[in-house]
């Protein structure tokens, strides 16, 4: 696989608590390119952070207690210690991966914009 071919893998994310299931709601959208691979957190319809390599970057403004769990759950997933809203809030929100460049050649479909963030179906 080269750097311009990408390969896409959507997972339902398992909660990181005593809760049994997130009941789909919680997703972690995988983009492998190359040797490189991008964990996008998908809470609901919002991708609220991305795990690259060794750091997770905050890609959305907001907060809820619900994406708090689903935060907790991706750290987990991603090999990292959980941290909660104080942490979260003194994170600035990164611009550098732009999810319309990297979802849209995957064909799906922008069905809105949440908060001024793209929202996904597929």
């Amino acid at each position: 696989m080269n750097t311009t071919e990408r390969k896409i893998t959507v997972t339902d994310l398992s909660p990181a608590d005593s809760h049994v299931s997130f009941y789909g709601k919680a997703k972690v959208i995988s983009v492998q390119f190359g040797t490189r691979t991008l964990h996008y957190l998908q809470s609901y319809e919002t991708i609220v952070a991305v795990c690259d390599g060794n750091e997770i970057f905050r890609l959305w403004d907001g907060w809820s207690a619900t994406t708090g769990r689903h935060l907790a759950a991706f750290c987990v997933f991603c090999g990292f210690p959980t941290f909660g809203k104080k942490d979260w809030d003194k994170m600035s929100v990164c611009t550098e991966y732009k999810t319309d460049d990297l979802l849209q050649p995957f064909n799906w479909k922008r069905v809105n914009v949440n908060y001024g963030y793209p929202v996904w179906e597929w």
